[in-house]
């Protein structure tokens, strides 16, 4: 095993170094940050054809920098409409007759790019990169609370090595197994690797590393368990990842894992724009259900995979289309079948590394009404957007306000139908945390309201905010962590939200 991911005598040091220096910048740069994709700041896509009637395209707005820290909501619709006070769509039980929602913020610990699980048995558990500049050395770390973020574990390192791993991510299964999740450095670049923990991050399983698919300087990759009692599936690990099939593009594969049987394979396939025979994808999020999973990913279709500058999307003229798509995967135990994905939502390019769509999104999952409800949070040219849909239904969207990084999760269990949504709004240089609550299967919203009053810049780590951030739901609480800046020095917070 190499001493690390970013050791100068790995191959894929040396397959950089022939790519040129721009690019070996750019690898740096996405080992530490995004894994495998591509920043395309300033540059915005070229559309061709008419839009896709399921995936209204949102008018550019102010930058973010110029928007109010508390948008007002908006109500949902076919296109996006003007913001709008929320109404009560159920006199049943309307949303004003609810408890008020409470927040609690607290501080975990140092480190960047934080992603929050939490167990069935109501176990938190936080991943950080913990990147050390200026020698892009990554050892993630997990930590555990189980008295609801109140208190927490002294860090846990599952690879019990400097310099190991990337992007890490982590899931509760069943019966207290924690999975982690991230890329190691093999020959010629980095795989995936998995590993669990069944005594809360004390010691750790050798590393399983996927043999599926060559080494790249890719991965991004994320990881969910069934924990559905009632689910065929029950146990099941899902693991998705990008990699480098051909020079068309990266490859979105998912893994599966039952509790009782070998693993599985699936790539799903690039959605393509007639006439961009490549594409760029990234940002893959993976969610269970009782039939296998759905898998949702970023997407821009190019006319050529810029592979000597994978960090770009190239000029204006090779874009044809930026935004998200998603796909049905079946499994019954034995075998992944992917449906063909379906296209979710026009997002267009970004300004910057912090501000650019496809460096944060969310999916989430409800069942809740008999049906798989597929709900997706991303940012569109500084708009918060909300959409969902059906399983093979057309996606409606919402626009909620201004800002970046949304993050999402929808409730369970004896409360279902509340959806979460959270993202940082910039005003004047600063950024604070924004989030809102829907009662009623996102019909109407809350006014968004801030975390809490505490301001902040930029955090100094390139993977600002968190690249992996989420909102995970349980114990009848949503939990919401991320990286800032406010004591001077990057350091994880989580939120704690009760409905």
């Amino acid at each position: 095993m190499p001493t690390g991911i970013f050791d100068r005598s790995l191959p894929d040091r040396r397959l950089v170094a022939r790519l040129g220096r721009a690019v070996a910048v750019a690898a740096a740069l996405m080992l530490a940050t995004s894994g495998c994709g591509s920043m395309a700041a300033g540059v915005p896509p070229v559309h061709t054809g008419t839009p896709r009637t399921e995936a209204p395209t949102t008018t550019p707005v102010a930058s973010p920098r110029d928007a109010p820290l508390l948008p007002a909501a908006s109500q949902p619709s076919d296109t996006p409409q003007p913001a709008v006070a929320p109404q009560p769509s159920n006199p049943e039980t309307p949303t004003s007759m609810r408890p008020d929602p409470t927040v609690r913020e607290s501080l975990i610990g140092a480190g960047s790019e934080p992603t929050v699980a939490i167990s069935p048995g109501g176990v938190l558990a936080v991943v950080v990169q913990d990147i050390a500049w200026p020698r892009s050395c990554s050892r993630p770390a997990v930590r555990i609370s189980h008295d609801g973020g109140v208190t927490w574990s002294p860090p846990s390192h599952p690879w019990d090595r400097r310099c190991e791993g990337i992007h890490a991510v982590i899931a509760w299964g069943p019966d207290d197994r924690l999975w982690f999740g991230g890329a190691v450095g093999v020959a010629g670049g980095v795989r995936m690797a998995v590993t669990h923990s069944d005594d809360f991050g004390r010691t750790w399983s050798a590393p399983w590393v996927e043999p599926y698919t060559p080494a790249w300087v890719g991965c991004f990759p994320a990881i969910a368990v069934d924990t559905d009692p009632a689910s065929l599936n029950y146990g099941t690990l899902y693991v998705a990842y990008n990699w480098l099939p051909s020079l068309a593009g990266p490859g979105v594969h998912v893994l599966a894992k039952p509790p009782h049987g070998p693993w599985a394979q699936v790539e799903v396939p690039a959605v393509r724009l007639h006439g961009f025979p490549a594409y760029n994808r990234i940002g893959y999020r993976i969610v269970p259900t009782a039939n296998g999973p759905v898998v949702s990913f970023y997407e821009a279709d190019l006319r050529r995979f810029p592979a000597e500058s994978i960090l770009s999307n190239g000029p204006a003229a090779n874009v044809g289309r930026q935004g998200f798509a998603t796909a049905v995967i079946s499994f019954d135990g034995r075998r992944l079948i992917a449906e063909a994905p379906r296209w979710a939502a026009d997002v267009g390019g970004g300004g910057s590394l912090y501000l650019d769509p496809r460096w944060q999104s969310q999916l989430g999952i409800d069942t809740s009404n008999g049906a798989v409800t597929m709900w997706l949070a991303v940012e569109s040219q500084g708009r918060i957007m909300v959409g969902r849909s059906r399983t093979g239904g057309r996606w409606i969207w919402t626009t909620i306000g201004a800002g970046f990084k949304p993050v999402l999760a929808v409730s369970s269990g004896s409360d279902p139908g509340v959806i979460f949504l959270g993202w940082h709004a910039m005003q004047h240089g600063t950024i604070q945390n924004v989030w809102t609550i829907s009662y009623d299967d996102g019909r109407t919203w809350l006014p968004p309201r801030l975390v809490s009053a505490a301001r902040w810049t930029f955090p100094d780590r390139i993977n600002g905010t968190g690249l992996r951030e989420n909102a995970a739901y349980g114990h009848g609480n949503f939990y919401w962590a991320w990286a800032d800046t406010r004591s001077g020095s990057t350091k994880t917070y989580i939120a704690v939200v009760r409905p």
